[in-house]
C-alpha cells in the first residue's frame, strides 16, 4: 500500500468514493466496495488495520442533521425543553458517533457503561458527571472524557447543553 499523507490528492480520490456511494445503490456499493478500497488504499493513510466496509463509511457516512460550510454555534442546534433530554445525532456510524444533548435542570442519563471512549464537551450550563464513582462538575467550554466501559452518569445541575464524541 502506498502511504501517502493526508492531501488534495487523498481529497479527490475520497470525493470519488462519495460521489460512488451516493449514487448507487446499497447492493452496487456493497459489490463495489473492492474498487473503492483499493482507490482508498493507494492514496490515504492509517486505515490499512480497518475492515473494508468500516473504511468506506468511516467517511462516507459523516455529518447529517447540520448545515455543512456555515459557520455555527453548536449550542444553538439543540432547544431546551422543559422536563426532558433532547438529543440531536450528528454523526453515527461504526467508528463513531457524535450527538449534541441539552438537559433541562435536574433531568439526568442514568449510568451506563460505553462500548467506546467518551468525550464530553459542555457548550452551555453546567452538568454534573460522575464516572467510574467519582463527581465532576463541567462548565461552559470544559471536557471529560469517559473511558470505554467505566460506568458513568449526567445530571443536569442546571440547564445544560453538551456535544458528546464517542469513538469505538
Amino acid at each position: 500500500m502506498a502511504i501517502v499523507p493526508h492531501s488534495t490528492q487523498a481529497d479527490s480520490v475520497m470525493d470519488e468514493i462519495v460521489h460512488f456511494v451516493e449514487q448507487n445503490t446499497e447492493d452496487e456499493v456493497n459489490n463495489g466496495l473492492d474498487e473503492c478500497t483499493n482507490l482508498w488504499e493507494n492514496c490515504y493513510m492509517g486505515y490499512a488495520r480497518v475492515s473494508k466496509r468500516k473504511r468506506i463509511l468511516w467517511r462516507c457516512s459523516m455529518y447529517k442533521n447540520i448545515e455543512k460550510q456555515v459557520s455555527l454555534k453548536l449550542k444553538d442546534l439543540v432547544d431546551y425543553q422543559k422536563g426532558q433530554v433532547v438529543s440531536k445525532t450528528l454523526v453515527q456510524n461504526e467508528c463513531v458517533s457524535m450527538t449534541l444533548f441539552s438537559f433541562d435542570k435536574g433531568e439526568e442519563i442514568s449510568t451506563h457503561a460505553s462500548g467506546g471512549d467518551a468525550m464530553v464537551t459542555v457548550l452551555d450550563g453546567v452538568g454534573r458527571f460522575t464516572v467510574g464513582g467519582e463527581v465532576y462538575i463541567l462548565k461552559e467550554g470544559e471536557t471529560l472524557i469517559m473511558p470505554k466501559d467505566v460506568p458513568h452518569a449526567v445530571y443536569g445541575e442546571e440547564p445544560f447543553k453538551m456535544q458528546l464524541t464517542v469513538s469505538f
